[in-house]
């Protein structure tokens, strides 16, 4: 699993993540707060840890220490570390303000 520390997970995910990523490529999408997951229900309650364990293949986890989005994926074209770090460039471009 990768992780993305951010200043804001939210942002991140609505700014970049959904930009880049077609979501139709993921096989969950699972968000957290304070570490416990509330979407989807089916999950709701849980640790994102406990979660992620159960669902990770190849996944991306967003987090800013106080929102988590879990992205896991079917596969991945590139691997998943180069999709991280398109990724983190593109919110450094973005949280700049450039774009």
């Amino acid at each position: 699993m990768e992780e993305i520390r951010v200043e804001n997970a939210r942002e991140f995910f609505e700014k970049v993540f959904a930009e880049l990523v077609c979501l139709c490529n993921l096989k969950a999408l699972v968000i957290a707060e304070g570490g416990v997951v509330k979407l989807p229900a089916t999950y709701g309650g849980r640790p994102i840890g406990d979660v992620a364990a159960e669902l990770c293949g190849p996944c991306i986890l967003v987090d800013d220490g106080a929102v988590q989005y879990l992205a896991v994926f079917y596969k991945t074209e590139k691997p998943l570390g180069q999709v991280a770090a398109l990724l983190r460039e593109l919110w450094k471009t973005v949280s700049r303000g450039r774009l």
